[in-house]
């Protein structure tokens, strides 16, 4: 996770925080040049450091990938270190002083070429990654990007609900519902870890325009493109998932999700019309429609609302936020100021925690990462039965 960010932050982020869409796989007409080595290199510029390296990295002199190394690991620094009878913390230090040094070496290279478009989809893609890892790791460093890049995003990309679709936009194009869809759940999932409002009501905001100007008469789904753009040859629905989620199946966990916090059911029946039309594909050709399959097995196990109640900075949220929790969607409240969310604003929690509710049941609060474990626990005890 470390390095995959490191790599994104250094190669593929502007000054504002906004990530750029792509870099070339080749460099000088080589694919790979620019990131691959020879031993020799390896051994002149790491001296006595190399035997060791090389042996972690899979650096041989015959080369692993077309004649050449592309550095990769098959175990951990912590079994390499054991079978080596070697401290971790040393080694770690070692290896990260010599992956210093071929970095400033490669820097010297002729780097690939980069696309330097911004798109709203993907950098919504990448802010939702950046929020599961935050909550994977506890590392602070991926959230304050991830609100670095949305708050980039809401000032560049954004005129009141509307999107542009990328920058530079010399046509000046809206965006697609891949664009609308995407950011809004990037949006909620930042608000499910930093207690911000707005990122949820703008969400909202989004996803209303959505339903006025790509819903069609005689389709649940929504169509990729506004009704009123003109110049499409054949307005198409997206809804097969791919590489990437479909722009609708992400619409619909959106869909799902608001109609929990704001309390509004035409929500709720347009995202179970969708699944229920989607249903008999799904069940035909499940591998094609996986994001789909999430939001149906939630809905069928039912969604878990978690509220942090006064407790955004307490140690047992960076616990509770490491747990697999499929189906949840986080909300947060503290006793001093009233929540804008009609979810929360009838409700009185007293002490601070966390508190699970699960159709319309709601647990006590779990103020301690014992009781927080046994609510999570039982949270998959008990399948439903119809």
């Amino acid at each position: 996770i470390a390095h995959c960010i490191q790599f994104v932050e250094r190669e593929l982020t502007n000054s504002e925080g906004l990530f750029y869409s792509a870099l070339d796989a080749d460099s000088e007409g080589v694919e790979g040049k620019y990131y691959v080595w020879t031993k020799s290199e390896i051994d002149t510029l790491l001296g006595k450091d190399s035997n060791l390296f090389c042996q972690f990295y899979q650096v041989t002199q015959d080369g692993n990938w077309e004649g050449e190394n592309i550095l990769h690991t098959t175990q951990t620094l912590e079994q390499f270190a054991k079978l080596h009878q070697l401290e971790v913390s040393v080694l770690r230090k070692q290896f990260e002083q010599s992956k210093a040094i071929l970095l400033t070496t490669r820097e010297k290279r002729i780097p690939p070429l980069l696309d330097n478009k911004v798109q709203v989809s993907w950098n919504a893609l990448m802010n939702s990654a950046l929020v599961n890892c935050y909550q994977a790791t506890g590392e602070a460093h991926y959230k304050a990007l991830a609100t670095r890049n949305m708050n980039a995003m809401l000032a560049h990309f954004t005129n009141g609900a509307v999107l542009a679709h990328l920058l530079p936009n010399p046509l000046n194009k809206e965006g697609f519902l891949e664009d609308y869809a995407f950011l809004a759940d990037a949006l909620i999932s930042l608000y499910e870890v930093t207690g911000i409002e707005n990122y949820i009501l703008k969400a909202k905001e989004l996803s209303d325009y959505c339903l006025q100007n790509f819903s069609l008469t005689d389709s649940p789904f929504l169509s990729f493109t506004t009704l009123h753009q003109t110049d499409v040859i054949l307005s198409k629905q997206e809804i097969y998932d791919g590489a990437s989620p479909s722009a609708n199946s992400v619409f619909n966990k959106v869909l799902l999700k608001l109609s929990i916090c704001f309390e509004d059911k035409a929500y709720a029946v347009l995202a179970k019309k969708q699944l229920q039309a989607v249903l008999p594909a799904l069940l035909q050709h499940p591998t094609s429609f996986s994001n789909w399959a999430l939001n149906a097995a939630t809905e069928y196990m039912g969604w878990s609302e978690i509220t942090l109640v006064n407790c955004l900075d307490n140690p047992i949220v960076k616990s509770f936020q490491e747990y697999y929790w499929p189906g949840k969607i986080v909300l947060h409240t503290n006793n001093s100021s009233k929540s804008t969310l009609p979810i929360l604003q009838s409700s009185v929690f007293g002490k601070s925690g966390i508190q699970l509710c699960k159709k319309e049941t709601c647990q006590p609060i779990a103020e301690t990462l014992e009781k927080l474990e046994e609510m999570y626990h039982a949270n998959f005890k008990t399948l439903p039965t119809n």
